[in-house]
């Protein structure tokens, strides 16, 4: 059959091309203002602060996705 095989090309190359339109589109940057933080968290006081990235001796990292998706659906 000729020209099976390019058209197998190109339906590959639309799929990688889709796959990637979709995670860079995934992967982007924040969609949204950030909270302000607690009164108490940013008391020079605390004994948690909120601090910048150069000033802290831990980061904590929080997402938004549970471990657990697949119990609570």
């Amino acid at each position: 059959m000729p020209g099976s095989s390019s058209v197998i090309v190109r339906r590959l190359f639309a799929l990688v091309l889709i796959l990637a339109l979709w995670a860079l589109v995934g992967c982007g940057g924040g969609q949204g203002v950030d909270p302000s933080p607690h009164p108490e968290v940013t008391a020079s006081g605390s004994a948690v602060r909120l601090v910048g990235a150069e000033e802290a001796d831990l980061l904590l990292y929080v997402s938004n996705q549970s471990f657990n998706d697949e119990e609570s659906a």
